[in-house]
Protein backbone atom coordinates (compact mmCIF):
# COMPACT_ATOMS: atom_id res chain seq x y z
CA UNK A 1 0.00 0.00 0.00
CA UNK A 2 1.18 3.79 -0.55
CA UNK A 3 0.44 6.07 2.52
CA UNK A 4 0.21 9.53 1.35
CA UNK A 5 0.66 11.34 4.38
CA UNK A 6 0.12 15.20 4.00
CA UNK A 7 0.36 15.33 7.91
CA UNK A 8 3.81 14.76 8.97
CA UNK A 9 5.45 17.87 10.77
CA UNK A 10 5.97 16.42 14.52
CA UNK A 11 4.69 13.18 14.20
CA UNK A 12 4.98 10.60 16.53
CA UNK A 13 7.55 7.72 16.01
CA UNK A 14 4.88 5.28 17.59
CA UNK A 15 2.40 6.39 14.74
CA UNK A 16 4.77 6.27 11.94
CA UNK A 17 5.60 2.77 12.57
CA UNK A 18 2.28 1.42 13.13
CA UNK A 19 1.88 3.29 9.52
CA UNK A 20 4.64 1.66 8.16
CA UNK A 21 3.47 -1.78 9.01
CA UNK A 22 0.63 -0.90 6.44
CA UNK A 23 3.54 -0.37 3.29
CA UNK A 24 5.46 2.67 2.00
CA UNK A 25 4.43 5.64 4.02
CA UNK A 26 4.76 8.65 1.45
CA UNK A 27 5.29 12.20 3.25
CA UNK A 28 4.97 14.91 1.99
CA UNK A 29 3.18 17.84 1.08
CA UNK A 30 2.87 19.36 -2.32
CA UNK A 31 3.35 22.77 -3.27
CA UNK A 32 0.44 23.35 -5.91
CA UNK A 33 -2.99 21.68 -6.84
CA UNK A 34 -1.58 19.98 -9.84
CA UNK A 35 1.74 18.25 -7.92
CA UNK A 36 -1.06 16.61 -4.98
CA UNK A 37 -3.06 15.54 -7.55
CA UNK A 38 -0.52 14.14 -9.62
CA UNK A 39 1.13 12.43 -6.14
CA UNK A 40 -2.23 11.10 -5.16
CA UNK A 41 -3.15 8.97 -8.50
CA UNK A 42 -1.41 6.00 -7.03
CA UNK A 43 -2.28 6.57 -3.12
CA UNK A 44 -4.50 3.95 -1.14
CA UNK A 45 -4.28 5.65 2.00
CA UNK A 46 -4.87 9.75 2.45
CA UNK A 47 -3.67 11.53 5.87
CA UNK A 48 -4.81 15.35 6.01
CA UNK A 49 -5.18 18.06 8.28
CA UNK A 50 -7.52 20.86 8.14
CA UNK A 51 -5.40 22.68 5.57
CA UNK A 52 -6.32 20.24 3.03
CA UNK A 53 -9.44 19.82 1.11
CA UNK A 54 -10.14 16.52 -0.18
CA UNK A 55 -12.80 17.30 -2.55
CA UNK A 56 -14.80 15.53 -5.16
CA UNK A 57 -11.69 16.43 -7.93
CA UNK A 58 -9.03 15.29 -5.53
CA UNK A 59 -11.08 11.88 -5.14
CA UNK A 60 -11.56 11.64 -8.96
CA UNK A 61 -7.85 11.73 -9.60
CA UNK A 62 -7.05 9.13 -6.45
CA UNK A 63 -8.76 6.02 -7.74
CA UNK A 64 -6.96 3.05 -5.45
CA UNK A 65 -8.31 5.27 -2.43
CA UNK A 66 -9.76 2.94 0.23
CA UNK A 67 -9.31 5.28 3.20
CA UNK A 68 -8.97 9.24 4.31
CA UNK A 69 -7.58 10.16 7.96
CA UNK A 70 -7.86 13.47 9.25
CA UNK A 71 -7.31 13.77 13.25
CA UNK A 72 -9.85 16.12 13.23
CA UNK A 73 -13.23 16.79 14.97
CA UNK A 74 -14.19 19.01 12.20
CA UNK A 75 -14.94 17.44 8.42
CA UNK A 76 -16.06 20.41 6.34
CA UNK A 77 -12.78 19.96 4.26
CA UNK A 78 -13.71 16.38 3.55
CA UNK A 79 -16.73 16.27 0.90
CA UNK A 80 -18.38 13.42 2.56
CA UNK A 81 -20.92 13.02 0.00
CA UNK A 82 -18.07 12.10 -2.56
CA UNK A 83 -16.12 9.68 0.00
CA UNK A 84 -19.28 7.75 0.68
CA UNK A 85 -20.11 7.48 -3.39
CA UNK A 86 -16.71 6.23 -3.73
CA UNK A 87 -16.71 3.85 -0.93
CA UNK A 88 -13.87 5.36 0.94
CA UNK A 89 -13.49 4.85 4.64
CA UNK A 90 -13.70 8.35 6.65
CA UNK A 91 -11.33 8.14 9.66
CA UNK A 92 -11.61 11.30 12.13
CA UNK A 93 -11.92 12.04 15.52
CA UNK A 94 -15.90 13.22 15.39
CA UNK A 95 -17.86 11.37 18.06
CA UNK A 96 -14.70 9.97 19.71
CA UNK A 97 -15.52 11.07 22.92
CA UNK A 98 -13.40 8.46 25.54
CA UNK A 99 -10.09 9.94 23.45
CA UNK A 100 -11.44 13.94 22.97
CA UNK A 101 -12.52 14.27 27.10
CA UNK A 102 -8.58 13.25 27.91
CA UNK A 103 -7.66 16.21 25.91
CA UNK A 104 -8.05 19.77 27.05
CA UNK A 105 -6.15 21.99 24.18
CA UNK A 106 -8.66 24.27 22.78
CA UNK A 107 -10.52 24.77 26.18
CA UNK A 108 -6.89 25.58 27.57
CA UNK A 109 -6.30 27.59 24.11
CA UNK A 110 -9.65 29.38 24.88
CA UNK A 111 -8.82 30.62 28.28
CA UNK A 112 -5.62 32.03 27.11
CA UNK A 113 -7.20 33.63 24.63
CA UNK A 114 -9.57 35.74 27.06
CA UNK A 115 -6.67 36.77 29.49
CA UNK A 116 -4.72 37.95 26.94
CA UNK A 117 -7.65 39.99 25.16
CA UNK A 118 -8.62 41.24 28.61
CA UNK A 119 -5.40 41.91 30.24
CA UNK A 120 -4.16 43.10 27.20
CA UNK A 121 -1.17 40.81 27.18
CA UNK A 122 0.16 40.93 23.24
CA UNK A 123 0.31 44.83 23.20
CA UNK A 124 1.62 45.23 26.38
CA UNK A 125 4.45 42.47 25.52
CA UNK A 126 4.80 44.47 21.56
CA UNK A 127 5.25 47.80 24.04
CA UNK A 128 7.94 46.14 25.82
CA UNK A 129 9.65 44.81 22.89
CA UNK A 130 10.34 48.49 21.59
CA UNK A 131 11.62 49.18 24.98
CA UNK A 132 9.04 51.12 26.48
CA UNK A 133 7.29 50.35 29.64
CA UNK A 134 4.14 51.91 30.47
CA UNK A 135 2.02 50.22 33.03
CA UNK A 136 -0.67 52.23 33.02
CA UNK A 137 -1.15 52.27 29.12
CA UNK A 138 -1.97 48.18 29.57
CA UNK A 139 -4.70 48.26 32.16
CA UNK A 140 -6.92 45.41 31.68
CA UNK A 141 -9.94 43.57 33.88
CA UNK A 142 -9.82 40.80 35.73
CA UNK A 143 -12.06 37.57 34.96
CA UNK A 144 -13.53 37.26 38.27
CA UNK A 145 -16.83 37.85 38.76
CA UNK A 146 -17.64 38.60 35.06
CA UNK A 147 -19.98 36.40 33.42
CA UNK A 148 -18.81 34.35 30.59
CA UNK A 149 -21.52 32.68 28.21
CA UNK A 150 -21.02 29.65 26.42
CA UNK A 151 -22.60 28.78 22.77
CA UNK A 152 -22.23 24.86 22.87
CA UNK A 153 -21.89 23.26 25.26
CA UNK A 154 -20.57 19.75 24.86
CA UNK A 155 -16.97 18.39 25.76
CA UNK A 156 -14.77 21.65 25.24
CA UNK A 157 -17.66 24.00 26.63
CA UNK A 158 -17.80 21.89 29.49
CA UNK A 159 -14.10 22.29 29.90
CA UNK A 160 -14.19 26.16 29.52
CA UNK A 161 -17.12 26.02 32.02
CA UNK A 162 -15.01 24.05 34.73
CA UNK A 163 -12.25 26.32 34.19
CA UNK A 164 -14.27 29.69 33.97
CA UNK A 165 -15.83 28.47 37.68
CA UNK A 166 -12.33 27.94 39.06
CA UNK A 167 -11.52 31.84 38.00
CA UNK A 168 -13.78 32.87 39.68
CA UNK A 169 -16.75 33.65 36.87
CA UNK A 170 -20.32 33.21 36.78
CA UNK A 171 -21.05 30.38 33.53
CA UNK A 172 -24.00 30.95 31.06
CA UNK A 173 -25.04 28.69 28.73
CA UNK A 174 -26.91 27.70 25.46
CA UNK A 175 -27.16 24.65 23.64
CA UNK A 176 -30.53 23.55 22.31
CA UNK A 177 -29.26 19.71 22.29
CA UNK A 178 -28.60 19.89 26.12
CA UNK A 179 -31.25 20.28 28.81
CA UNK A 180 -30.92 22.24 31.41
CA UNK A 181 -30.45 19.23 34.09
CA UNK A 182 -27.36 18.09 31.58
CA UNK A 183 -26.02 21.56 31.85
CA UNK A 184 -26.69 22.50 35.60
CA UNK A 185 -24.05 18.82 36.23
CA UNK A 186 -21.70 20.89 34.45
CA UNK A 187 -22.15 24.35 36.36
CA UNK A 188 -23.82 25.94 33.79
CA UNK A 189 -26.81 27.81 33.67
CA UNK A 190 -29.04 27.20 30.95
CA UNK A 191 -30.45 30.14 29.05
CA UNK A 192 -32.01 31.25 25.61
CA UNK A 193 -29.14 32.58 23.07
CA UNK A 194 -30.51 36.22 23.48
CA UNK A 195 -30.51 35.75 27.05
CA UNK A 196 -26.67 34.96 26.90
CA UNK A 197 -26.17 37.33 24.57
CA UNK A 198 -27.90 40.15 26.67
CA UNK A 199 -26.24 39.25 30.01
CA UNK A 200 -22.63 37.81 29.02
CA UNK A 201 -19.47 39.93 29.08
CA UNK A 202 -17.34 37.35 27.06
CA UNK A 203 -18.92 35.47 24.59
CA UNK A 204 -16.93 31.66 23.91
CA UNK A 205 -18.08 29.92 20.53
CA UNK A 206 -18.12 26.13 20.79
CA UNK A 207 -20.95 24.78 18.58
CA UNK A 208 -20.08 22.42 15.64
CA UNK A 209 -20.11 24.09 12.39
CA UNK A 210 -23.59 22.35 10.64
CA UNK A 211 -26.08 23.82 8.29
CA UNK A 212 -27.93 25.63 11.32
CA UNK A 213 -24.99 27.00 13.28
CA UNK A 214 -23.39 28.91 10.39
CA UNK A 215 -23.38 32.85 10.33
CA UNK A 216 -25.22 32.11 13.83
CA UNK A 217 -23.38 35.38 15.43
CA UNK A 218 -24.40 38.13 12.87
CA UNK A 219 -25.39 41.77 13.41
CA UNK A 220 -28.46 41.10 15.00
CA UNK A 221 -26.83 39.00 17.56
CA UNK A 222 -23.82 41.21 18.16
CA UNK A 223 -27.00 44.27 18.38
CA UNK A 224 -27.99 42.01 21.52
CA UNK A 225 -24.33 41.86 23.26
CA UNK A 226 -22.90 44.53 25.87
CA UNK A 227 -20.69 47.26 24.39
CA UNK A 228 -17.98 45.86 26.91
CA UNK A 229 -18.74 42.38 25.75
CA UNK A 230 -16.22 40.35 23.91
CA UNK A 231 -16.08 37.20 21.42
CA UNK A 232 -14.01 34.16 21.58
CA UNK A 233 -13.71 31.93 18.87
CA UNK A 234 -12.09 28.64 18.80
CA UNK A 235 -14.97 26.38 17.39
CA UNK A 236 -14.92 27.38 13.15
CA UNK A 237 -14.95 31.32 11.45
CA UNK A 238 -18.15 29.95 9.54
CA UNK A 239 -19.70 30.59 12.46
CA UNK A 240 -19.70 34.42 12.40
CA UNK A 241 -20.63 36.82 9.99
CA UNK A 242 -17.21 38.56 9.71
CA UNK A 243 -18.06 41.50 7.96
CA UNK A 244 -20.60 41.68 11.09
CA UNK A 245 -17.95 41.30 13.51
CA UNK A 246 -15.62 43.57 11.39
CA UNK A 247 -18.40 46.38 12.01
CA UNK A 248 -19.27 46.01 15.33
CA UNK A 249 -15.61 46.29 16.25
CA UNK A 250 -15.14 49.28 13.95
CA UNK A 251 -17.81 51.23 15.39
CA UNK A 252 -17.29 50.18 19.27
CA UNK A 253 -20.25 48.04 19.06
CA UNK A 254 -18.62 45.49 21.44
CA UNK A 255 -14.96 45.57 23.67
CA UNK A 256 -13.06 42.89 21.63
CA UNK A 257 -13.09 40.05 20.06
CA UNK A 258 -9.95 36.72 19.69
CA UNK A 259 -10.11 34.26 17.27
CA UNK A 260 -8.42 31.28 16.50
CA UNK A 261 -10.84 30.49 12.89
CA UNK A 262 -11.32 32.51 10.38
CA UNK A 263 -13.35 31.92 7.51
CA UNK A 264 -11.33 30.28 4.09
CA UNK A 265 -8.69 29.02 5.77
CA UNK A 266 -7.51 27.06 3.06
CA UNK A 267 -6.85 30.75 1.47
CA UNK A 268 -4.90 31.87 4.64
CA UNK A 269 -2.71 28.33 4.49
CA UNK A 270 -1.89 29.30 1.22
CA UNK A 271 -0.59 32.49 2.15
CA UNK A 272 -3.48 34.52 0.74
CA UNK A 273 -3.63 36.70 3.75
CA UNK A 274 -5.20 39.73 2.14
CA UNK A 275 -8.28 39.28 5.33
CA UNK A 276 -10.23 41.97 6.53
CA UNK A 277 -10.71 40.82 9.90
CA UNK A 278 -5.82 40.87 9.62
CA UNK A 279 -5.80 43.94 8.34
CA UNK A 280 -7.79 45.56 11.17
CA UNK A 281 -6.05 43.56 13.51
CA UNK A 282 -2.78 45.16 12.23
CA UNK A 283 -3.88 48.52 13.09
CA UNK A 284 -5.98 48.21 16.71
CA UNK A 285 -5.66 46.66 19.98
CA UNK A 286 -8.86 44.76 20.49
CA UNK A 287 -8.84 42.22 17.84
CA UNK A 288 -6.47 39.12 18.48
CA UNK A 289 -5.97 36.16 15.80
CA UNK A 290 -4.56 32.92 16.01
CA UNK A 291 -3.76 30.72 13.49
CA UNK A 292 -5.62 27.86 14.50
CA UNK A 293 -3.61 26.29 17.14
CA UNK A 294 -6.13 25.67 19.95
CA UNK A 295 -5.82 21.94 19.17
CA UNK A 296 -2.24 21.81 18.42
CA UNK A 297 -0.22 21.04 21.56
CA UNK A 298 1.85 18.71 21.09
CA UNK A 299 0.60 16.31 23.58
CA UNK A 300 -2.51 16.63 21.74
CA UNK A 301 -1.05 15.77 18.45
CA UNK A 302 0.59 13.44 19.71
CA UNK A 303 -2.52 11.06 21.12
CA UNK A 304 -4.68 12.23 18.52
CA UNK A 305 -2.34 11.27 16.12
CA UNK A 306 -1.42 7.75 17.24
CA UNK A 307 -4.89 7.43 17.93
CA UNK A 308 -5.94 7.71 14.29
CA UNK A 309 -2.91 5.81 13.16
CA UNK A 310 -4.29 2.69 14.76
CA UNK A 311 -7.40 3.13 13.80
CA UNK A 312 -6.13 3.58 10.32
CA UNK A 313 -4.31 0.11 10.59
CA UNK A 314 -6.89 -1.63 11.54
CA UNK A 315 -9.42 -0.99 9.02
CA UNK A 316 -6.77 -1.34 6.42
CA UNK A 317 -5.97 -5.03 7.60
CA UNK A 318 -9.83 -5.48 8.02
CA UNK A 319 -10.63 -4.04 3.82
CA UNK A 320 -7.34 -5.92 2.53
CA UNK A 321 -9.05 -9.48 4.49
CA UNK A 322 -11.99 -8.75 2.73
CA UNK A 323 -10.63 -8.44 -0.61
CA UNK A 324 -8.86 -12.12 0.05
CA UNK A 325 -11.79 -13.43 1.06
CA UNK A 326 -14.46 -12.08 -2.52
CA UNK A 327 -14.31 -14.51 -4.51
Amino acid sequence: MKILHTDFENYPSGALAMLETLGNVVRRKPETREAFLRLVADADILIVRMDTVVDRALINAAPRLVIVGSATTGINHLDMGALEEHGIAVITLRGETTLLQEIPSTAEHAMGLILALLRRIPWSFDAVRRRTWESFAFQGHELKGRVIGLVGCGRVGAMVAGFSAAFGMRVLGYDPHRDAGELASAGIEAVSLEGLLRHSDIVSLHPLLTEETAGMIGASEFALMKKEAVLINTARGELVDEAALLHVLETGGIAGAALDVLQHEKDLYAGRLAHPLIAYAEQRDNLLITPHIAGMAVESVWKTSEYIARRIVVVAKRLEKKARDTP
